[in-house]
């Protein structure tokens, strides 16, 4: 009713919750998943300054993730701004989507292909952990430096994950990653 209102993007998201639940509760049905994609998209365009606008980016992006569309995922991943909700969470996703595909491209053979995909992963992991870095120096909240260092450490493992393809052979560089940290383990894979 009020679309200029203060409180219309919290309406909306509401909506898209109540949507993707029932699309959970009824198996993926088109009629709850098309009405949460169309709120999600009015979130986005409408109130993109909403911190809920780049909650909808995460959400649609991990839809592409389950479906294992990597490339679409890292992509809609990557359209999050700096500074808004989610920014870190989506370098990392764009990340992983990167090397993920990247993974797949190794088992088909196709190392010359896969090659821009693993540099890309390793561009969007390090742009995660310098930005994460940078908001965990500028807050003392910590609920919020809890969930930015579990992010950071996903990030460290994902890029520890790829210095350790047989195609890529960087497991020196592994053990920097975590300097300063907790010290872990990783299995060569031959």
């Amino acid at each position: 009713r009020y679309p200029t209102g203060e409180r219309a993007p919290d309406a909306l998201w509401g909506s898209v919750k109540i949507y993707l639940d029932l699309s959970r509760q009824e198996k993926g049905r088109s009629y709850y998943t098309k009405r949460s994609d169309a709120r999600m998209q009015a979130l986005a365009e409408k109130y993109p300054a909403s911190p809920y606008a780049a909650q909808a980016q995460l959400i649609e992006g991990q839809k592409y993730q389950d479906t294992q569309d990597w490339l679409k995922a890292a992509e809609l991943y990557q359209k999050l701004k700096p500074g808004s909700a989610g920014y870190e969470e989506g370098l990392l996703g764009a990340g992983t989507c990167y090397l993920q595909h990247a993974t797949n491209l190794l088992r088909e053979k196709k190392s010359d292909e896969a090659k821009v995909y693993l540099s890309n992963a390793e561009t969007w992991l390090k742009k995660a952990l310098t930005e994460l870095d940078k908001k965990s120096s500028a807050t003392l909240d910590r609920d919020l430096l809890a969930r930015l260092g579990s992010q950071a450490f996903g990030a460290k493992t994902t890029l520890a994950s790829l210095y350790l393809l047989n195609d890529v052979n960087r497991e020196s560089e592994i053990f920097p990653l975590f300097e300063g940290g907790e010290l872990f383990v990783f299995p060569v894979v031959r």
